[in-house]
Order: C-alpha cells, then structure tokens, then sequence
C-alpha cells in the first residue's frame, strides 16, 4: 500500500506508472492516427522515395515498440535532470538507428514519431518529478540551516553574556584572594587566559557571521602601531610565562594606522595567541612592524615551532580547521576561527594576511604576515 512519502521519483513503481502512462497516451495516438502525418514526414525523410517497397509493422507490435522505449527510462535512477535529459536525448538516435536497422534487415517499417513522443513525454514528466524534488529538497535544507544558525546565534550571545558576568565575579574574587603561592597565582592566571580566550572565540564566531552577511561596519579611528602592539602583547604577558615563552617586539619606524582598533586589535590578539600556542618551551615569538614598498606597513607575528605542510597551509584561514590538526605539539586547545576571522576582518579593510612555513628567518616555524594598503596609513 503506497504512502504520500512513497510518491517520489526515486520510487521505482512511481517512476513506472508514469511512464507507462505516457506510453498509454502515445499508443492512443497511433491508434486514432493522430501522429499520421507527422509519421510520414519522418518516414520520408529517412527513406525517401524507399518507403513504398516496404510493409508496416502491426499495430500491436508498434504500441509494444512505445511501451518498451517508454518504459526503459523508468529503470536508471538519474537524480540530476539534466543528466535526465541527456539520457533521453541519446536514446533517440539511437532508436532511430534501430529504425533503419530492421528496415534494412527485415523489411518492415517501425513506427517513428510515437516511440520519440513517448521518449521526450516521459523523460519530461520524470524530469519535472526530479526537480521538484530536488527543489523541495533544497527548501527543506535552507529551512533547516537557518533554524539551526538562529539556535547557534542564540546560544552565542547567551554564552557571551555569561562568561562575561564570569569574568566580572572572578574579577571581583581575585581582589579577595591572597595570592602568596605561585602555584595558585599560576592557577589563576590559567583560569583568566581561559576565560577571556573563550570571549575572543565567542566574539570572532559572531564576527564571522557578520562580515560574510556584510553586516559588519568599521569604526576607523587613529592608532600608534607601537603602542596598540606594546598593549597587546602586555596582555599576553600571563599566557606567555605560563606556556614559558618568551615575545619580543621588534620595532621600527613610528606609524600611526588608521584602522578598526577593536578589530585589528583582535587580529593580531589571534595571531599571538596562535604563535604562543604551538612555539616551543623556551622560545620566543616575534612581532613587529615595517613600511611597505608600496606605502603599505606590514605586521608580523612569527614562532619557533614545527612548520606547516604546504598543502594544508590554504586550509588553516576556513572556519574550524583548527593548526593543532596539523601541527603536533600545540598545548593549547582551538577552534580554527582564528584564522577564518583574520582574513577576513583584515579583507574588510582590504589588507590580507599571508603564512610563511617555513620561516625564511630561521627555516623552521610559522610566519604570519599582515599586509595593510596605503590607505590604512597616515601620513603627516
């Protein structure tokens, strides 16, 4: 007993019946000679003046020629329908082949147009069942994925504002501590780095979202590159002596940038936060800043630790393809949107960012290389 469910293209019964009905209605067509004179058209065009000397097939044989054409393309399951189309489009050829086949060998005169007419009749219905489907499919799924993004953009801002309420109690709690013993101090800082590191993620997953729906808007303001580096990397201080690496500034020339500083300043936070993770104990990271040949500036963030196959260095800047996959002996845990929030926060401020594994400096490590326009720097 057939279901609603059941009535798809991709049952095979389904498929037959429609099939078979469009063979039905082409063997009625021979049988009240609708097709007649579009049948001696075909006929003379393929014979000519040849047709006389040759019998016609019974009418009987003729409709099983339709049924069985029809029905032939009820038995592959082709999901695209244009591939669907392609398929019945070679099929009449190929028929007509067989026509002028059994002419030659038989002597007798297959029908031409009704089986052609059950060929594009049925391959058109089946068609039309695919992509409906197909289409029906496709809604289903863009329904579902916009469910599903609501859910995960609710839940984000909900965790959010929790772990921000938790940062402000352990704000409070840590005025009340006592710290005397370096391994509650160290126990403390983990607890912090932790926390505020799960905001950052939280914030670059909102950030995403909003740049790839173009919802993001810039507030440019101006920056001294030394100083917003010299902040960051002081707020990394706690991180670095907990995984015992060492950051060093390298400084240049006096810049001041014209940039989104809560933004950039959450670019080259990643990029930090990314170099300590997998540089070695006992190492130190690099970063600075120089002019560029174009009027540019570029900003570096580099490590000591293990390189990065060529092949999988594109996939690093995808969201959720975490370095920690590819590269072993990263002591902190990630989730890839890093790199997915650098490209494409510095692109919103039409700079991009480039990853040198090996470091060309030393030949091992990872170098990463933000490289602002000229516009992104003020000139006085």
């Amino acid at each position: 007993m057939f279901k609603r469910e059941d009535i798809r293209y991709g049952n095979f019964w389904v498929r037959l019946v429609c099939c078979s009905s469009v063979a039905l209605a082409a063997a009625n067509a021979v049988h009240f000679n609708v097709l007649i004179a579009w049948e001696e058209v075909a006929r003379e065009l393929l014979f000519g003046g040849s047709v006389v000397k040759h019998g016609n097939v019974t009418e009987a044989v003729g409709v099983l020629i339709i049924f069985c054409i029809s029905i032939m393309l009820c038995i592959p399951r082709i999901e695209r329908p244009l591939f669907m189309v392609g398929f019945g489009v070679m099929i009449c050829p190929v028929y007509i082949l067989i026509v002028i086949a059994a002419v030659a060998g038989t002597g007798y005169i297959m029908p031409v147009v009704a089986p052609l007419v059950g060929v594009f009749g049925s391959t058109t219905v089946l068609e039309t069942m695919a992509w409906s489907e197909e289409r029906s499919k496709r809604r289903k799924l863009e329904r579902l994925e916009e469910t599903k993004q609501k859910f995960v953009d609710m839940l984000v801002h909900d965790l959010r504002r929790r772990m921000s309420s938790v940062l402000t109690l352990f704000s409070l709690l840590e005025k009340k501590i006592d710290v005397k013993s370096k391994e509650v101090q160290e126990m403390v800082e983990t607890i912090r780095a932790s926390a505020e590191r799960v905001v950052i993620q939280v914030n670059d997953l909102l950030d995403v979202r909003k740049i790839e729906e173009d919802k993001m808007i810039l507030q440019y303001q101006r920056i001294n590159m030394k100083a917003m580096l010299d902040e960051i990397l002081q707020e990394h201080r706690a991180v670095s002596d907990l995984v015992d690496v060492n950051i060093e500034l390298i400084e240049s020339v006096d810049l001041t940038i014209y940039v989104d500083r809560n933004i950039f300043g959450r670019v080259i936070a990643n990029l930090l936060w990314n170099s300590l993770q997998h540089a070695p104990r006992g190492s130190t990271v690099e970063a600075g800043w120089s002019s560029a040949n174009n009027g540019g500036v570029e900003i570096h963030v580099a490590n000591r630790g293990k390189s990065i196959p060529v092949e999988q260095q594109v996939m690093l800047f995808k969201p959720f393809v975490s370095a920690q996959c590819s590269v072993p002996g990263g002591r902190i845990s990630g989730t890839g949107l890093g790199l997915a929030f650098c490209k494409l926060a510095l692109e919103l401020h039409g700079g991009k960012i480039c990853l040198e594994s090996p470091w060309a400096k030393h030949g091992d490590g990872v170098q990463m290389l933000i490289k602002l326009p000229p516009s992104c720097v003020m000139h006085f």
